[in-house]
């Protein structure tokens, strides 16, 4: 497989419809990025669960623990040693996008070095997040590029950002 390839397919007949196509398949990486984003998440409220982890694996795989059953202090929530604060970053902490962070991506967006066709695809360039179109346009390169993956941004916000950038400059051609 040639460097720097992360998918291949092959094309067992032609395609009747590519736009049909197409879509079928932007539908199934939605739907894995989503996933994605959802097992994240898990893991996230995993490490945050201020109750016994022990028992949080043992509900997730289906195990029912006997009526006579401790943790006996082998996960850090059932220690009796004092436990360090940690900050756990949700929504409400999100920091603002004000324009002065946003500029960039519009100004990326605005030269025609990201397409404006995807409003999701503009979200991940902010963000950094590598996808094939990613890779294939090397907008990886871009300046502009993750400059929004250490503002404290939530993605949602960025890619609501994203999808009214989309529809105001369609409206503006």
């Amino acid at each position: 497989m040639p460097q720097g390839v992360l998918q291949c397919f092959k094309l067992k007949a032609l395609p009747g419809d590519i736009n049909h196509l197409a879509q079928v398949e932007y539908n199934r990486f939605l739907e894995r990025e989503i996933k994605d984003h959802a097992r994240i998440q898990q893991v996230v409220d995993f490490v945050a669960a201020k109750t016994c982890r022990s028992r949080i694996l043992m509900d997730h795989f289906g195990e029912v623990p006997k009526a006579d059953w401790s943790c006996a202090g082998t996960c850090p929530s059932c220690r009796p040693a004092p436990k360090v604060a940690q900050p756990v970053v949700t929504r409400k902490d999100a920091t603002p996008l004000t324009d002065e962070l946003w500029k960039p991506v519009l100004d990326a967006v605005k030269s025609g070095a990201v397409g404006r066709d995807d409003p999701r695809h503009i979200a991940r360039f902010a963000f950094g997040m590598r996808s094939p179109r990613i890779s294939s346009e090397k907008l990886a390169r871009h300046p502009a590029f993750g400059c929004l993956a250490k503002s404290g941004c939530g993605f949602r916000e960025i890619l609501k950002k994203c999808e009214e950038l989309c529809g105001r400059l369609d409206k503006d051609v």
